[in-house]
């Protein structure tokens, strides 16, 4: 699979699309892209701080960058990655560390599956 790199505005352009897509019109979101430094210790790529109550929410994705310093063997792909933490939007009501592993692999495969779907009709 290929890298995807995505500007600022392509981001903003992709994330229009997506949270029409996956159905999260009610939601108010911010998505940018940001340096290693400004994210958690265990990103890998991206990363959501919501709030469910308010329907808001602010996703970071790592810049090209910073994740090709990190020897990563997955090709970075932001918009797969925009959609993986648009996705944890759907599973936030069930979010706990003891369902955090089962969530973050079903959420993995389905943003793949979004994403690989969406590039086969071009």
């Amino acid at each position: 699979m290929p890298e995807v790199i995505l500007t600022d505005k392509q981001l903003q352009e992709r994330l229009k699309y997506w949270q029409e897509r996956l159905r999260l019109r009610d939601w108010d979101i911010e998505a940018e892209i940001v340096p290693l430094s400004a994210m958690d210790d265990q990103t890998h790529g991206g990363e959501n701080t919501y709030l469910l109550q308010s329907k808001a929410s602010r996703i970071s994705i790592l810049n090209h960058g910073d994740y090709q310093n990190m020897n990563c063997i997955i090709p970075h792909d932001m918009e797969e990655t925009l959609v993986h933490e648009l996705l944890h939007l759907h599973f936030a009501p069930f979010d706990s560390e003891k369902n955090y592993m089962p969530i973050e692999q079903a959420i993995e495969s389905l943003a793949k599956a979004f994403v690989e779907t969406d590039r086969q009709k071009v």
